[in-house]
């Protein structure tokens, strides 16, 4: 329905959805302090590109969408840590330096990959290490995360 429905009246859409509390204030302040954010996102990459823009993400990869052909571009949560570990290797970050956010059991693999990992809403799997905050408020994570 995509297709039919054209890129500009989806985009419209997307612009009015309600994104987790304090999700713009907490990506302003991180990257108030010179923090990058990425999206990692197994949904479409034109949805993805649309919060990237209102969050501040200057990095995002999601599933692509070829608006002229129908083609897809499956990114699956099981590609979500191998993009991290690949971002963190071509912008020299070590794993200390990276903390992620996940909401789902596909963010799994991005939550290892990390040095810091953060299970919001409660649907990961309870991972050693990962720091299970299923009621967060992702303006508090950002503190939490310029405080590690």
């Amino acid at each position: 329905w995509y297709l039919e429905s054209g890129r500009e009246r989806v985009d419209s859409g997307l612009k009015n959805v309600t994104l987790a509390p304090g999700a713009e204030e907490g990506c302003r302040l991180l990257a108030h302090h010179g923090v990058t954010i990425a999206i990692v996102s197994v949904t479409w990459q034109f949805a993805v590109e649309t919060f990237a823009k209102r969050l501040g993400a200057t990095h995002h990869i999601a599933t692509a969408l070829d608006w002229t052909t129908g083609e897809i571009d499956n990114f699956y949560g099981e590609d979500k840590g191998p993009w991290l570990e690949q971002f963190m290797s071509e912008q020299d970050l070590s794993k200390d330096q990276v903390a992620s956010v996940g909401d789902t059991m596909s963010d799994n693999s991005l939550l290892l990959a990390a040095g810091t990992g953060f299970c919001v809403g409660g649907r990961c799997m309870s991972i050693e290490g990962v720091r299970q905050r299923p009621d967060a408020n992702i303006f508090d994570l950002a503190e939490e995360i310029l405080n590690l």
